[in-house]
Protein backbone atom coordinates (compact mmCIF):
# COMPACT_ATOMS: atom_id res chain seq x y z
CA UNK A 1 0.00 0.00 0.00
CA UNK A 2 2.56 2.39 0.79
CA UNK A 3 4.26 1.85 -2.74
CA UNK A 4 1.06 2.77 -4.20
CA UNK A 5 0.52 5.77 -2.27
CA UNK A 6 4.27 6.68 -3.15
CA UNK A 7 3.39 6.03 -6.86
CA UNK A 8 0.01 8.30 -6.18
CA UNK A 9 2.46 11.25 -5.73
CA UNK A 10 5.18 11.05 -7.45
CA UNK A 11 2.50 10.52 -10.53
CA UNK A 12 0.61 13.76 -9.40
CA UNK A 13 3.44 15.69 -9.56
CA UNK A 14 3.46 15.94 -13.26
CA UNK A 15 4.08 19.88 -14.52
CA UNK A 16 1.06 21.48 -15.64
CA UNK A 17 0.29 25.13 -16.81
CA UNK A 18 -2.16 27.85 -15.52
CA UNK A 19 -3.23 31.42 -15.26
CA UNK A 20 -2.26 33.58 -12.54
CA UNK A 21 0.77 31.08 -11.09
CA UNK A 22 1.19 32.35 -7.71
CA UNK A 23 -2.35 33.01 -6.54
CA UNK A 24 -3.41 29.18 -8.02
CA UNK A 25 0.07 27.86 -6.20
CA UNK A 26 -0.89 29.75 -3.03
CA UNK A 27 -4.53 28.10 -3.26
CA UNK A 28 -3.70 24.63 -3.61
CA UNK A 29 -0.71 25.01 -0.99
CA UNK A 30 -3.63 25.87 1.33
CA UNK A 31 -6.00 23.16 -0.42
CA UNK A 32 -2.75 20.35 0.52
CA UNK A 33 -2.62 21.65 3.60
CA UNK A 34 -6.09 20.94 4.39
CA UNK A 35 -6.08 17.95 3.29
CA UNK A 36 -3.21 16.69 4.84
CA UNK A 37 -4.98 17.84 7.83
CA UNK A 38 -8.00 15.52 7.36
CA UNK A 39 -5.49 12.50 6.87
CA UNK A 40 -4.08 13.06 10.11
CA UNK A 41 -7.59 13.16 11.83
CA UNK A 42 -8.25 9.70 9.90
CA UNK A 43 -4.87 8.23 11.04
CA UNK A 44 -4.97 9.60 14.95
CA UNK A 45 -8.47 7.63 14.74
CA UNK A 46 -6.44 4.64 13.88
CA UNK A 47 -3.46 4.80 15.73
CA UNK A 48 -2.48 1.17 15.04
CA UNK A 49 -3.10 1.06 11.17
CA UNK A 50 0.06 1.41 9.54
CA UNK A 51 -1.61 2.02 6.10
CA UNK A 52 -3.62 5.44 7.95
CA UNK A 53 -0.17 6.33 8.89
CA UNK A 54 1.44 6.20 5.88
CA UNK A 55 -0.91 7.48 3.91
CA UNK A 56 -1.23 10.74 6.52
CA UNK A 57 2.86 10.85 6.04
CA UNK A 58 2.58 11.40 2.77
CA UNK A 59 -0.41 13.44 2.60
CA UNK A 60 1.85 16.25 4.73
CA UNK A 61 4.60 15.64 2.46
CA UNK A 62 2.38 16.21 -0.42
CA UNK A 63 1.46 19.68 1.59
CA UNK A 64 5.15 20.47 2.00
CA UNK A 65 5.71 19.80 -1.62
CA UNK A 66 2.58 22.34 -2.37
CA UNK A 67 3.58 24.60 0.04
CA UNK A 68 7.41 24.97 -1.23
CA UNK A 69 6.27 25.44 -5.04
CA UNK A 70 3.65 28.42 -3.83
CA UNK A 71 6.99 30.44 -2.78
CA UNK A 72 8.45 29.77 -5.10
CA UNK A 73 5.72 30.61 -7.59
CA UNK A 74 5.65 33.80 -5.36
CA UNK A 75 9.01 34.30 -6.07
CA UNK A 76 9.19 34.22 -9.49
CA UNK A 77 6.28 36.06 -10.12
CA UNK A 78 4.72 35.18 -13.62
CA UNK A 79 6.38 33.37 -16.36
CA UNK A 80 7.07 29.61 -17.27
CA UNK A 81 8.82 29.22 -14.19
CA UNK A 82 5.92 30.12 -11.88
CA UNK A 83 3.80 28.23 -13.82
CA UNK A 84 5.77 24.80 -13.35
CA UNK A 85 5.72 25.93 -9.78
CA UNK A 86 2.12 26.46 -9.88
CA UNK A 87 1.51 22.88 -11.90
CA UNK A 88 3.54 21.38 -8.87
CA UNK A 89 1.42 23.27 -6.14
CA UNK A 90 -1.71 21.82 -7.68
CA UNK A 91 -0.33 18.44 -8.14
CA UNK A 92 0.59 18.19 -5.10
CA UNK A 93 -2.65 19.13 -4.22
CA UNK A 94 -4.09 16.00 -5.87
CA UNK A 95 -1.78 13.61 -4.21
CA UNK A 96 -2.35 15.15 -0.92
CA UNK A 97 -6.28 14.55 -1.44
CA UNK A 98 -5.53 10.78 -2.73
CA UNK A 99 -3.59 9.99 0.51
CA UNK A 100 -6.16 11.59 2.57
CA UNK A 101 -8.35 9.70 0.95
CA UNK A 102 -6.04 6.68 1.41
CA UNK A 103 -6.01 7.12 4.69
CA UNK A 104 -9.62 7.70 5.90
CA UNK A 105 -10.08 4.29 3.70
CA UNK A 106 -7.64 2.64 6.15
CA UNK A 107 -9.05 3.74 8.91
CA UNK A 108 -12.64 2.97 8.12
CA UNK A 109 -10.87 -0.55 6.59
CA UNK A 110 -12.50 -0.13 2.89
CA UNK A 111 -10.35 -0.60 -0.13
CA UNK A 112 -9.17 1.69 -2.04
CA UNK A 113 -8.68 1.86 -5.94
CA UNK A 114 -6.69 4.55 -7.19
CA UNK A 115 -6.99 6.31 -10.43
CA UNK A 116 -3.70 7.82 -12.44
CA UNK A 117 -3.36 11.06 -12.60
CA UNK A 118 -3.19 12.69 -16.38
CA UNK A 119 -1.94 15.36 -16.65
CA UNK A 120 -0.41 18.07 -19.21
CA UNK A 121 1.61 20.56 -20.22
CA UNK A 122 1.22 24.25 -21.79
CA UNK A 123 3.90 25.56 -23.52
Amino acid sequence: MKKLILATLVGSLALTACSKPAEEATDAAVAAQEAANEAQVAAAAAPADATAQQAADVAQAAADTASNAAAEAQIAGDGTVAKQAEATAENAQDAAEAAADAANAAADGTVVTTVPVQTTTNN
